[in-house]
């Protein structure tokens, strides 16, 4: 566990660099978040956290960058989760609401939503997302049910960010995400009970996802009908918008399931 002060670091470290994708340096973590210390005390702070692992240092003279482990402590211990506005939640509302207009039938309803479900969570937290249509489950076939409706938006927004600046990772991220290898990039075998799981770089499965997280959970009605909710994107993500708004379009996708 790591001390406070170094903890309180790590934070604004984590903070500075989702913001900006650039290294972040002692100075700018003393200026901006008017730390009562000296940039030599952070910078002390900062070799300290190196050495755990919890940071890195992409060149001799630049600033630091979190790690997959700073990440992962950042989620867990760190983070504050951002509540999403009324009236965004509102729109998403409204805007699931209208597939019933053109549905034909349930099934066309349930694929409908989840496309919609897709487009509205690419379009809040500017990632890629997917979600797939609920299937009821079968047995030991269940996960591949899960993927026969499955939506994918966004993935212009992930192949935009500059970890993806290079035409060799662009190409090798849009074969694996593409439609009929989803399962390869979507780590259903880390879901955990109903709540919201991520998974951080090199946690991934797949080499090529380990430069990026995924936040997913499961919606729908256990037993009955259940789908799933997937945003995936660099590492450097906001989680702290993501999660929750994975979380919130769970709920309201759950309660539109339950409806039907």
């Amino acid at each position: 566990m790591l001390v406070e002060r170094r903890a309180r670091i790590l934070g604004h470290i984590v903070s500075e660099y989702v913001s900006t994708a650039l290294p972040v340096g002692s100075e700018t973590i003393v200026r901006k978040y008017a730390l009562p210390i000296s940039p030599a005390t952070v910078r002390s702070e900062m070799a300290r956290l190196e050495e755990e692992g919890y940071i890195t240092q992409p060149h001799t003279s630049a600033g630091r960058i979190p790690s997959d482990r700073g990440y992962r402590f950042y989620v867990e211990s760190l983070m504050e989760e951002e509540d999403l506005p009324w009236y965004e939640k509102r729109s998403i509302q409204m805007r699931l609401r209208t597939a019933a207009r053109a549905a034909a039938g349930r099934a066309e309803l349930l694929a409908e939503q989840a496309r919609i479900a897709a487009t509205v969570l690419a379009e809040s937290v500017r990632n890629a997302a997917v979600a797939t249509a609920p299937r009821s489950p079968r047995m030991d076939e269940e996960d591949q049910a899960l993927y026969d409706r499955a939506y994918l938006e966004g993935l212009r927004n992930v192949l935009s960010q500059p970890e993806f600046s290079q035409t060799e990772d662009v190409i090798d991220l849009v074969c694996v995400l593409e439609e009929g290898n989803l399962m390869r990039a979507i780590p259903l075998d880390n879901l955990s009970g109903e709540d919201v799981t991520v998974v951080i770089g090199e946690e991934n499965r797949e080499d090529v996802m380990r430069r990026c997280s995924v936040v997913l959970t499961r919606y729908g009605v256990p037993g009955t009908a259940v789908g799933v909710l997937a945003v995936l994107g660099p590492t450097r993500m906001a989680y702290s918008r993501v999660i929750p708004t994975v979380r919130y379009l769970s709920l309201l996708m759950g309660d539109l399931v339950a409806q039907g």
